[in-house]
């Protein structure tokens, strides 16, 4: 889609990128009217008829909102290639990959907690401690719990408010880690 959108701009078209629910399209408007194009199921259909379009795609009805059709910006388009690329790669368990792509997302969305704990979780993984640490740190700050990985002692110092089990355990990780790098150093 996204090399249909460069040839389109490239030629003076008018054509820009529609991001639908599990779908994504390219809209082309000209004289006649407003057409979604669909490289992945080498289809076009007029704007109107995109619901009952999407539906026969995705495989169940959905409403479209105005706001849908509102044209996607570089970067959003970007984050959605990324995701993709970032589902991929888990599902087939392509670890080195998976982690440039969560790179690649923290650098554009740094205040997003569950990267870093993504890329924690992954790091401790492969044993990459001083990484996993980091990136714990960075999570529990996003969170407003950074305190939370203070020694028991500091804790005291805090009113902290309790944390879920998932994020017990991530407390747990940091404290193996921390043990291991005292151990290292």
């Amino acid at each position: 889609c996204l090399l249909c959108i460069a040839i389109g701009r490239r030629l003076g078209l008018r054509v820009d990128g529609l991001g639908f629910p599990n779908h994504f399209m390219a809209r082309f408007v000209d004289g006649e009217g407003e057409w979604l194009i669909d490289p992945f199921h080498n289809a076009v259909v007029a704007a109107w008829e995109a619901e009952e379009y999407l539906a026969s795609v995705v495989g169940r009805r959905m409403t479209l909102t105005q706001e849908l059709f509102e044209p996607v910006t570089a970067r959003d388009m970007a984050l959605r290639i990324l995701n993709n690329l970032r589902s991929a790669y888990f599902m087939r368990s392509e670890v080195d990959r998976l982690l440039d792509v969560l790179r690649l997302q923290a650098v554009m969305v740094p205040e997003n907690p569950h990267l870093w704990r993504d890329r924690a979780v992954l790091h401790f993984r492969q044993e990459a401690w001083e990484e996993a640490a980091h990136d714990l740190r960075r999570y529990f700050s996003l969170l407003g719990a950074l305190p939370h990985l203070f020694p028991d002692d500091v804790q005291s110092a805090f009113d902290l408010s309790p944390l879920d089990s998932e994020d017990r355990k991530l407390v747990a990780m940091h404290r193996r880690i921390t043990h291991v790098l005292n151990h290292l150093n």
